[in-house]
């Protein structure tokens, strides 16, 4: 069976967390601009934009935790 390096980010809590963040940061922000009276579909993009720092974290802890283990 092959391990995620994933799975030791953020002391293990990492897949649970990225699970939470990609289900909830949209709805918030879609729910901020909705608030603030911006045009539906200027919600909606910019919740589909605030996927992209969740994913970006990811891969650059990825890539330091990667950098940290070689020998």
């Amino acid at each position: 069976m092959m391990e995620d390096p994933a799975d030791n980010l953020l002391e293990g809590m990492w897949p649970f967390l990225k699970r939470l963040i990609m289900l909830l940061l949209p709805f918030w922000v879609f729910l901020l601009f909705y608030a603030a009276k911006a045009p539906l579909w200027v919600a909606s993009v910019m919740a589909g934009f605030s996927l992209a720092p969740v994913i970006l974290y990811e891969k650059l802890m990825l890539k330091k935790h990667l950098e940290d283990e070689k020998p």
